[in-house]
């Protein structure tokens, strides 16, 4: 997808940057070299969020963003899997009823 400014609102809220494992299958061992825009350990507290979990982010120009002063270049995000999954275990106040919901 090409971010422009008319969709950023849309790509923040549906994108994320990608993780750790992510980038290394997309662009190998050596992929904080390999990302257009660089990616130093210094920024690894964002790998895996969302973009919307983030409050200091500013569309810039030519398809990237900053985050928190980085710039984002388009490799770095992938769509949000919007797909919930819920395992939780839920007890009543006896204990004696235990089940799980998974949606």
């Amino acid at each position: 997808m090409k971010i422009t400014s008319s969709n950023f609102d849309e790509v923040v809220q549906t994108y994320r940057i990608k993780t750790q494992e992510e980038f290394e299958n997309e662009f190998g061992e050596n992929w904080r070299r390999n990302v257009v825009a660089g990616f130093i350990p210094d920024m690894d507290y964002l790998l895996g969020k969302p973009l919307k979990e983030f409050s200091n982010i500013e569309f810039i120009k030519n398809d990237s963003f900053n985050i928190d002063d980085w710039w984002i270049s388009p490799d770095m995000i992938i769509e949000t899997d919007n797909t919930k999954t819920y395992n939780k275990t839920i007890a009543d106040n006896t204990d004696k009823c235990m089940f799980k919901i998974v949606i």
